[in-house]
């Protein structure tokens, strides 16, 4: 073939792989092989280049969603959105960026601001889904930094997660079971692979089915995700949850212990409330294994002082990662020693053509300075999730979560109000133990007002001698 680097096949223990046919890697040959015989360009000159590709290689937009990520973790909302929103990411990291705003913007209560950045990313994927061959190229002789982040399995699956959250916050039960189906297919074992799937995946599923008035499909994910935890129980037909007892087996001839008792549905109400506690593990501390299970802390659902009852942990994010981590770890290492013998014999062919000077810069480059990991993750998902549903006599409008650690000491306590949504008997909300809590943007309730005109109101009786009752807070459910 006309401009193949037959050089390569001249260097002691190296064969050009069938990779090499590549359009991509034989740009990379050429580039190299130009470096090392045009004498003209010096030797600080190259090393210049190499550093800057490494820069540009292993940093990408990772400064920019760092100083976000810090605003977004010390509840600075509004600047942690400014922060993201100043920065250009570049094509490989599109989807990235919009995990991670589309994050901050939902912590900060800008649910519709919210829903787009997560779509943009869903639709990025979707256009990701045809394997781009340069890219695909370019990581075995660079790293796998320059290829775009799609994320890991779980967290695509959360991308739909987040997605609904936002749907169930703003009363919109059409999208969001629109989304859960998004969600399932997520899910599949043609999409998933056999990397791990998450209880609590498929526990929003369930409840956007129950909401949209589909039994049958909710019971199916209520069981399925019953079956991925072993410390709490998920009731089919209800979604109730309580505490899975230990397996006791009771002396001969004596019945075992009753299991404890389902939460009481006398009242008629149901408030599910979505926590998120904590956050998940940067890809940092991932590859130094300091990630998992954090603390056991749990929540506890309020009416002023009424226990309503308490949450149940259906996913832990960390380990998720963790176990994703170690299904990769064969296909990465078998990768890298694809990329470390393509990157030995490009140097080898440039030490044969010019000189050792050129072959241990084109070593220090290849295997120094771009060998870098690619550590990308969404770091601004929460760590763990749980799901508290509990029995309630009326419709609430207000409610308090208190935080406990294991050990059942009080760790915080706050009122929420939003996002509450109602329809017919259960109320749904979710919760963030960040410092800062999500307030309903007035400029994007006028916008919904508009995108979702509510029908007329008969005019209220006029009473001169009585002041106006204040205006009901509006609900988007039924």
């Amino acid at each position: 073939m006309p401009g193949a680097p037959t050089a390569v096949g001249s260097a002691p223990g190296f064969s050009w792989p069938r990779a090499g046919k590549d359009r991509a890697l034989r740009n990379h040959w050429h580039l190299f092989q130009r470096l090392a015989a045009t004498r003209r360009i010096g030797l600080a000159r190259l090393a210049g280049g190499g550093l800057g590709l490494l820069l540009l290689t292993a940093q990408g937009c990772g400064t920019p969603l760092a100083a976000g990520r810090a605003n977004f973790r010390a509840g600075r909302f509004e600047q942690a959105e400014q922060a993201f929103s100043r920065v250009k990411p570049e094509a490989r990291d599109q989807v990235l960026y919009h995990m991670e705003r589309g994050t901050v913007r939902q912590a900060a209560g800008w649910l519709a601001a919210s829903t787009e950045d997560y779509l943009a990313a869903y639709d990025e994927l979707k256009r990701l889904e045809t394997y781009s061959v340069s890219s695909g190229g370019a990581s075995l002789v660079i790293n796998d930094n320059v290829q775009p982040f799609r994320g890991a399995p779980f967290e695509r699956s959360l991308l739909h997660v987040m997605t609904a959250l936002n749907h169930l916050g703003r009363g919109r039960w059409d999208e969001a079971a629109v989304e859960a189906r998004r969600l399932l297919a997520s899910l599949d074992p043609e999409q998933r692979g056999d990397f791990p799937e998450d209880a609590f995946s498929r526990y929003v599923a369930g409840l956007c089915f129950e909401l949209q008035d589909d039994p049958s499909n909710a019971a199916l994910q209520y069981r399925l995700a019953n079956e991925l935890i072993d410390h709490a129980e998920i009731e089919p037909e209800t979604g109730r949850l309580r505490a899975r007892e230990p397996v006791i087996t009771p002396p001969e001839g004596e019945e075992p212990p009753p299991p404890p008792p389902w939460p009481a549905r006398e009242m008629g109400q149901e408030l599910v409330v979505l926590i998120m506690l904590g956050r998940s593990p940067s890809g940092a501390e991932l590859s130094v294994g300091s990630a998992g299970f954090r603390g056991g802390a749990y929540a506890e659902i309020w009416d002023g002082e009424t226990l309503l009852g308490r949450s149940y942990l259906l996913t832990d994010v960390g380990q998720l990662a963790i176990e994703t981590e170690r299904k990769l770890a064969l296909i990465k290492a078998a990768k890298e020693a694809a990329r470390l013998a393509i990157k030995e014999g490009i140097a080898q062919a440039i030490e044969h053509n010019s000189d050792d000077v050129w072959g241990s810069l084109a070593r220090l480059i290849l295997l120094g300075l771009l060998d870098q990991p690619d550590i990308r993750r969404w770091e601004t998902l929460p760590g763990a999730l749980h799901v508290a549903r509990v029995p309630v006599a009326r419709r609430l409008e207000t409610y308090s979560v208190v935080i406990k650690n294991f050990a059942g000491a009080t760790l915080s306590r706050t009122g929420v109000d939003f996002p509450l949504q109602h329809r017919r008997g259960l109320s749904v909300s979710w919760y963030w133990d960040l410092p800062a809590r999500p307030v309903a943007d007035r400029a994007e309730e006028r916008w919904i007002e508009r995108e979702m005109p509510a029908d007329p109101e008969p005019p209220a009786a006029v009473v001169p001698t009585a002041p106006a009752p204040p205006e009901p807070r509006e609900s988007l459910g039924n």
